[in-house]
Formats: C-alpha cells, sequence, structure tokens
C-alpha cells in the first residue's frame, strides 16, 4: 500500500493539476470498470492480482476458444490448460514459468510454446520485453489490462500499482478519431531497488 502512496505521489507530480485529484482517488480505488462478461476480474487484491471463479474461468476460456476456432484454431487439452492457467494467475509468465507450471506438467514444452507464440500471433496474449533478455505473457483480456515496471538489472517484473491514466487518453482518441477497441501496453524499466 506504501508503494502505491509514493507511485502516486510520483505521478501526481507530472500531471495537469486537474488530473491529480482523479488520479489519487482512482489509486485508492479497488475495482476496475470492466465488461459484464469479465465480472469476476472486477475485484483486485492488495497485491494487484486478479483472481477468477472456476465457474467464470470456465467461461471465458469457453469465448477465447471459441474465437480462436473462428479463426482456425482447434480447441486441444493444451490450450485450455494452457488458458487455464494463465488466467487463473492474470499475471505474466516467463516460458520457463509455464513449462514449470504443475497444471501443465507432463505436456510437452514445445507444444506449450508453439501455443503461446499463436495465441500471441492471434492476439489473446501480449508480450513484454526487455530488448533480448527477457520476455513474458499475459493473456491479453478485453478492457481489462495491468502495466507493469521491470528492473533492468535482475529482471524483477512487477505490477505499477496504480490505475493508469492513459485510459483518457484511448478514451479521448476513440472519441475524437472513431476509432475503436483500443488499447495499449506500457512497461516502464529502470533499476530496482534491491538492485541500487
Amino acid at each position: 500500500m506504501e508503494n502505491c502512496k509514493q507511485a502516486t505521489e510520483a505521478l501526481s507530480k507530472t500531471l495537469p493539476r486537474e488530473d491529480v485529484p482523479t488520479l489519487q482517488r482512482l489509486s485508492n480505488e479497488s475495482t476496475l470498470a470492466l465488461p459484464t462478461a469479465m465480472s469476476a476480474l472486477q475485484e483486485q487484491n492488495d497485491s494487484g492480482s486478479c483472481e477468477v471463479s472456476a465457474k467464470e474461468c470456465r467461461k471465458i476460456i469457453d469465448g477465447i476458444i471459441e474465437r480462436l476456432r473462428d479463426r482456425g484454431m482447434r480447441r486441444s487439452d493444451a490450450l485450455e490448460a494452457l488458458l487455464s492457467v494463465m488466467l487463473k494467475r492474470h499475471k505474466p509468465f516467463s516460458l520457463a514459468e509455464l513449462g514449470e507450471s504443475p497444471e501443465l506438467e507432463g505436456r510437452d514444452q514445445a507444444t506449450i510454446y508453439r501455443l503461446v507464440n499463436k495465441l500471441k500471433e492471434l492476439g489473446v496474449v501480449r508480450q513484454l520485453s526487455l530488448g533480448e533478455r527477457a520476455s513474458w505473457f499475459q493473456l491479453d483480456l478485453p478492457n481489462h489490462h495491468h502495466d507493469y515496471i521491470v528492473c533492468r538489472e535482475c529482471g524483477t517484473l512487477s505490477e505499477v500499482p496504480v490505475t493508469c491514466v492513459v485510459h483518457k487518453v484511448e478514451s479521448e482518441l476513440a472519441k475524437r478519431l472513431g476509432w475503436r477497441d483500443l488499447s495499449h501496453s506500457l512497461l516502464f524499466q529502470g533499476t530496482c531497488p534491491a538492485c541500487v
């Protein structure tokens, strides 16, 4: 919670004065405005991670697989298991972390890696990269995302503990320019306190 306050204070120094109260209000809220289909993801715990009930997880996975089938991908046990792991712990995973996941144990790692890359190609998974050094993969859920900060020294990846203020820019772009389905991805880079 203290990190959240510090991040809010730091961000408030860079924003126009009229946006500061909004940032402070948003950083104190623990819910995200999400479409009804993603209602299970509305509550965030103190660490910022999203938890999904088994019932909601099944509904979301079925929706993703239906979209993938419309694009020529077939439903498989490996695909369902991968989506389930990535959804239940909605956080970025390295390929190694996915390969070591107990839920994917016994599955061919090459198949898992190919599926991740195919899902990235089809826009279901987003890739966060620190140049050539490291990559993480996360489900890219409609109207729901997280921004991250990564240490250039040790590679520690952490969620940015404030509500993203770029949504306001997205809304304005959509309104003024007529664009639809806008999204963005922010990855802040720096040196973490442990490496300083």
